[in-house]
């Protein structure tokens, strides 16, 4: 790529200077762009190389001086990223009322207005904090879902063999991918039972699986596992037995479906 040297000499190489080391006429700086980075161009020829260079250069320019690229639109209008749709609203009016009374430059409010327009609108606001890598795109969430069945898949299989501690490996692979997922923090409760882990932190996974779905069975006799582990037999009993009214509630309900829909 064509450059110029920081002290405003040309690089003595065959593409800029001619036979005698001088640089060639007609070549001189584009406006506008940072002197490290300046690009030379001969008279009127930009060549494509030339041009994506300075664009690239130009995408790289921070919006806001004071914060940088990395806040992107946020930085610009000068909001935090959790700001509500109000928070940027009233900042942005503040902009406005600072421009009327000449405390902001014009290039600041246009990028300040900029951004109002994409954070103001939900599905935009939505697009940039996916560029930013604030949230998740959704087919990485698509992806991380199947991530999750599919350890807990395998580590049910692993809890079938005995294998508890493979099953624990796979198990805080898939709760460390969706903490909220009760499935995995279900069963996660009965791998650490097995394998003598911390009690506490297992009925605590499997309390969390209770209160998502109150009326999985299999919840109930994994949280018994983690109370007869603990010494608590009682307790044990007593969500055995709320397991089995669980079981039958269900196949009480799927009856009368059956029932209703042969009517």
């Amino acid at each position: 790529m064509n450059t110029c040297r920081p002290g405003g000499q040309a690089d003595a190489s065959p593409a800029l200077a001619g036979d005698n080391g001088v640089p060639r006429p007609g070549c001189s700086r584009i406006r506008g762009l940072p002197r490290g980075g300046t690009h030379l161009t001969c008279g009127r020829r930009k060549t494509a190389t030339q041009r994506a260079g300075a664009s690239v250069l130009l995408q790289r320019l921070p919006m806001d001086p004071t914060k940088g690229s990395e806040s992107g639109h946020y930085g610009a209008l000068g909001v935090s990223t959790a700001a509500s749709q109000r928070q940027i609203e009233l900042t942005f009016r503040g902009w406005k009322d600072r421009h009327r009374a000449g405390a902001e430059s014009v290039d600041a409010y246009r990028r300040a207005e900029s951004a109002y327009h994409v954070l103001s609108v939900p599905e935009s606001r939505a697009r940039h904090d996916r560029q930013l890598g604030l949230v998740a795109h959704p087919a990485w969430a698509v992806g991380r879902k199947i991530a999750v069945r599919e350890c807990t898949r395998r580590a049910l299989r692993e809890l079938g063999q005995g294998r508890a501690g493979q099953a624990r490996r796979l198990l805080d692979r898939a709760v460390s991918l969706a903490p909220e997922d009760p499935h995995a923090r279900s069963y996660l409760a009965v791998a650490l039972a097995r394998t003598g882990g911390c009690l506490h932190e297992a009925a605590r996974h499997a309390r969390y699986a209770l209160s998502r779905r109150p009326r999985e069975a299999a919840f109930y006799f994994n949280l018994a596992e983690v109370y007869t582990a603990a010494g608590l037999h009682a307790g044990a009993c007593a969500f055995r037995a709320r397991g089995w009214h669980a079981i039958v509630v269900s196949l009480v309900e799927s009856l009368v479906k059956k029932w209703n829909a042969s009517v």
